[in-house]
């Protein structure tokens, strides 16, 4: 936030300040933005230290075979010391400039897993990369708490990430619980973000980052338990739209708020997917042939009581609680009837998800939101795509919906634009 000389002029003009307090908060101002980090310095001084260190690795690559193994292994301690005397120098002399620890935060990893390459080459040493992936993270995690570096931060969870992809892989050894150990080891960090430097640009790609983190590896947990995946993610995705919902990301463009974008489309595209029959008959066929998995009863429990728990903070702190919120209580009440037949959850989904549409067209109508209204009728019409795959409809019919649904795009998008052009 900042403040320019024409917006304290119209105060000073208004009497709301006097002459003392605009200079005030100028130097305010002023003084905030010395302190804060110039983002196209940072993004090229970033840019620039991966360039470095990628060129000294491939002028290494290129003459490698030509060095003595001394020369091999002191060049391979003389990256990482590098690394270290950079850093202690950001921390000495430039602990004050965000675009130095930043850049040394990350030449620093860079090294780190350069050199651990360059000794097990040198020596022979066995191992795959799920070994080397992790030990690099291991070693490169006290350079983000140390450095405070964001963007290490970042790359740690890009890291993660893919180690997360790794699981299940052929002949893989990668496993969930050091992939859980490794997510765990980052969150104080970003916490640490949030609470003090939550205006920080890297902190918006950190949301992002974390729940596609989460959403890409988290069926995992459910490995032979596949029955209660979908009740696993309709939590997840509940937790997330409550988290969205904290004062912290109040007043934050969506765009921003990873964890309310995440919640909204993660809940109705599984709304969706839930709207076919054959999913809830197979859901409960493999209720009785998956084998026993306790991984995933717990971390099912352990979600819905945090949901749970999420839920009734909000109510008390008297907070407005979307549709969204409510989805873990919805889906699991839709197990318990799936058990009874699967026909109840398979109607009362495709109801769930033709009222939902309809809540958002009249939300948007309200509020004049072409947003709110598209997306209606975008549930609408996925609702009704989807019903050609398990309904049996003529050509013709099929060719009238889609004309229906296509004009109800037109008419609300038009009446909403003549709405806003009368308001204005």
């Amino acid at each position: 936030m900042s403040i320019s000389q024409n917006d304290l002029k119209k105060l000073l003009a208004a009497n709301i300040i006097d002459k003392a307090t605009a200079g005030q908060i100028e130097a305010f101002f002023e003084n905030e933005k010395l302190h804060r980090p110039q983002l196209v310095i940072l993004i090229f001084g970033v840019l620039g230290t991966l360039l470095v260190g990628l060129g000294i690795i491939l002028i290494l690559a290129h003459n490698w075979d030509y060095l003595p193994k001394t020369i091999k292994t002191g060049l391979a301690i003389l990256l990482l010391v590098t690394g270290q005397v950079l850093a202690l120098y950001a921390i000495v002399k430039k602990y004050h400039q965000k675009t130095w620890l930043e850049t040394t935060a990350v030449f620093w990893t860079l090294m780190i897993g350069a050199s651990i390459s360059l000794i097990a080459q040198i020596y022979h040493i066995s191992g795959d990369f799920n070994r080397f992936l992790i030990t690099w993270l291991l070693l490169a995690l006290p350079v983000i708490y140390l450095m405070r570096s964001s963007l290490t931060a970042i790359l740690y969870i890009i890291g993660v990430f893919i180690y997360g992809l790794r699981i299940n892989f052929w002949h893989s050894t990668a496993n969930i619980y050091a992939f859980s150990g490794l997510f765990l080891l980052i969150l104080p960090y970003y916490i640490y973000l949030i609470r003090k430097q939550k205006d920080q640009n890297a902190l918006s790609f950190m949301h992002w980052f974390l729940t596609l983190t989460i959403l890409f590896n988290f069926y995992h947990y459910y490995h032979n338990q596949s029955h209660l995946i979908f009740l696993g993610y309709a939590t997840l995705f509940s937790i997330f739209y409550m988290i969205s919902n904290r004062s912290y990301f109040s007043g934050q463009k969506l765009y921003k708020n990873a964890y309310k974008l995440t919640g909204i489309l993660g809940a109705s595209l599984l709304l969706i997917f839930l709207s076919f029959k054959t999913i809830w008959q197979q859901i409960i066929k493999n209720s009785v042939t998956d084998s026993l998995n306790s991984l995933a009863y717990v971390i099912t429990l352990l979600l819905l009581l945090t949901a749970g728990a999420l839920l009734f903070f909000l109510r008390k702190k008297s907070q407005k609680i979307q549709v969204f919120a409510y989805m873990f209580i919805w889906i699991s009440l839709n197990y318990l009837a799936g058990y009874i037949n699967p026909v109840i959850p398979f109607i009362l989904i495709n109801l769930s998800v033709l009222f939902l549409g309809i809540y958002y067209i009249l939300k948007g109508q309200k509020l004049q939101s072409l947003w709110h209204a598209n997306f209606g009728l975008i549930l609408i019409s996925s609702l009704i795509i989807s019903r050609f795959f398990d309904v049996k409809m003529s050509f013709t019919t099929r060719g009238l919906l889609f004309l229906l649904v296509g004009a109800g795009f037109f008419v609300a998008n038009y009446r909403l634009l003549k709405k806003q052009k009368q308001c204005v």
